[in-house]
């Protein structure tokens, strides 16, 4: 017999919560060997808390305990007729991993796109990286093998 997974929770970050996710998008983008920029970070952390209109940033909580973050972004796709959604980053300590946090995060994330009225989400994941498309794609989300491409402004 199995122990029940532990209660995972998403709370709405405040401002009180943006220099923890500050560290934690620091370390996520560490391990994913990309550059960031620290001042542009906080500016984005802080429009999330500020203004729902862009979406919403999230801390996960482990049995009430802060364990990583992840944001839901807001946008409007022609293709699936309406608003859509990004999750745009999901990051968990490496010492809540492999517990089934992930997967409990993005049904709640799912959650709270349908509560929005988004009619679809997106992510980006790396190719190699198979255990996270593992989670992706139990929880619904398909390959429609396109390239994401960005221009940066």
């Amino acid at each position: 017999m199995t122990a029940p997974s532990p209660t995972v929770t998403l709370r709405r970050a405040g401002p009180d919560d943006r220099s923890l996710v500050l560290t934690w998008l620091a370390d996520f983008y560490e391990e994913s060997g990309f550059d960031l920029d620290r001042t542009k970070a906080q500016s984005a952390i802080g429009k999330l808390t500020e203004n729902a209109q862009f979406g919403h940033l999230y801390v996960i909580e482990l049995a009430g305990e802060p364990v990583g973050y992840t944001a839901l972004t807001f946008g409007f796709s022609l293709e699936f007729d309406g608003r859509d959604g990004i999750i745009d980053d999901l990051y968990i300590a490496p010492a809540h991993r492999d517990r089934g946090v992930g997967s409990q995060v993005v049904d709640l994330l799912l959650q709270a796109a349908k509560k929005e009225g988004l009619h679809a989400v997106h992510l980006e994941v790396e190719h190699d990286n198979e255990r996270a498309k593992k989670v992706y794609f139990r929880a619904g989300f398909k390959d429609y093998k396109r390239h994401l491409l960005s221009c940066r402004l």
